[in-house]
């Protein structure tokens, strides 16, 4: 850490997602088991997280240049304060025909989650640079799944002995607490000069210059391309653990558990040998030696004789995933320049998003009947990335030699 103010700063940033995030994934474990009691109905549940992922992917065009607008701290208290009070008119469902609060509370909170990210990475690049930044990142990803394991467990047995009353009102409070911490953060917020300069000019304008800003950066595009194969690929992680645990080897609501936990093992280890990566340079071997791990994981699933086998499967995929996740993040934060870190998160938190909506709209339709050819299309997506990387620089190295033979 570099200073005092940027140690504190950390501490209070991390205490903030820490108590939001537990709040948040009481109430999400809590809430799928409340949808299903009441609706009796899987699609119902497949909407709740459809209007959770969607309008975070939609409105990153825009909450980028928001982020880089406005004043990121007040963006985050803001954020939060909508959260806390939308949040208690959940409280209002009661039968399937106020279903739609859910919905709409769910819609909500997505913008203004994804709103919320973009505008922590702000402050995170205003607070670390380089090697430091992305160690930051991976310990605020492992925290992160440290909250998903001990939350989601948590939220069944708080909506069981305490009631979903409790829930809603522990998550509402949690995002205030939230608040407090973020309100202690320091750092320096000097307006840059190219700010200044677009105060005039739409957020979807200033998202577009988000777009213009990658693909005018070679390695940025590269690690957009990465991300956007490899998000696809993982992103049949929110639905594996069921189709495994129910589907293939019957091992029960218990073994749904073990596989998430497996998961989140796996992933507070990825996110655990992304930090300690020395060099704050980006290199594609990384993402290669991912894709190597990525795929080994998908065909031990593919070719796991039993529930064990397949468990430690799962968490070697969700390691990967988290490792190729926070090393894309890590990598992109360091090289983008301070004024286009908003613009340039919400398009990447885009890619993100949208990467998840396809994996379960297309793929996890299919996994259930068909899931060795799943698993299969899986490895295919994989290799994409890697296979075009090779490609466009042996079409470089050749344009190259032909340019310097002309010379």
């Amino acid at each position: 850490m570099s200073t005092k103010i940027n140690k504190n700063g950390f501490r209070y940033l991390v205490l903030a997602q820490i108590i939001s995030d537990l709040g948040n994934w009481f109430y999400t474990a809590a809430l799928s088991a409340m949808v299903y009691i009441i609706t009796q109905s899987s699609l119902a549940l497949s909407f709740t997280l459809i209007f959770s992922l969607l309008p975070s992917a939609i409105f990153s065009f825009v909450g980028g240049g928001i982020s880089d607008r406005f004043n990121a701290k007040k963006t985050l208290i803001l954020m939060d304060a909508v959260r806390a009070v939308s949040i208690l008119f959940v409280l209002f469902f009661k039968s399937s025909d106020t279903l739609y609060i859910v919905y709409v509370v769910a819609f909500m909170n997505s913008i203004c989650g994804a709103l919320h990210t973009i505008s922590k990475n702000v402050i995170i690049q205003k607070l670390f640079k380089g090697v430091e930044l992305r160690k930051v990142i991976s310990r605020l990803r492992m925290y992160y799944e440290l909250t998903v394991i001990f939350g989601s467990m948590c939220g069944g047995m708080i909506l069981a002995y305490l009631g979903f009353y409790t829930v809603v009102i522990v998550n509402s409070a949690s995002f205030v607490v939230a608040m407090i911490f973020v309100l202690l953060i320091r750092y320096n917020n000097k307006t840059s000069v190219v700010v200044e300069k677009e105060e005039k000019i739409s957020f979807i304008n200033l998202q577009k210059e988000g777009f213009k800003y990658i693909f005018s950066n070679g390695t940025l595009k590269e690690i957009a391309l990465y991300k956007m194969f490899y998000t696809v690929a993982g992103g049949i992680l929110n639905i594996l653990p069921a189709i495994i645990a129910l589907g293939r080897f019957n091992y029960g609501e218990e073994g749904t558990g073990f596989i998430f936990a497996s998961i989140g093992v796996g992933s507070i280890i990825g996110a655990w040998l992304n930090g300690i990566i020395k060099t704050k340079e980006y290199s594609n071997k990384y993402m290669a030696y991912g894709a190597i791990v990525f795929v080994f994981g998908f065909i031990i699933l593919m070719l796991a004789p039993n529930f064990y086998v397949a468990l430690v499967a799962t968490g070697i995929v969700g390691g990967v995933s988290i490792f190729l996740q926070t090393y894309t993040e890590g990598s992109y934060m360091v090289l983008v320049d301070e004024a286009f870190v908003g613009r340039v998160s919400g398009t990447f938190l885009f890619i993100t998003y949208g990467g998840i909506t396809i994996s379960l709209g297309i793929l996890g339709a299919v996994l259930k009947e068909h899931f060795m050819l799943t698993l299969f299309i899986c490895i295919i997506i994989i290799l994409i990335p890697n296979i075009l990387n090779l490609l466009i620089k042996a079409y470089s190295r050749k344009n190259d030699k032909e340019y310097i033979f002309e010379k």
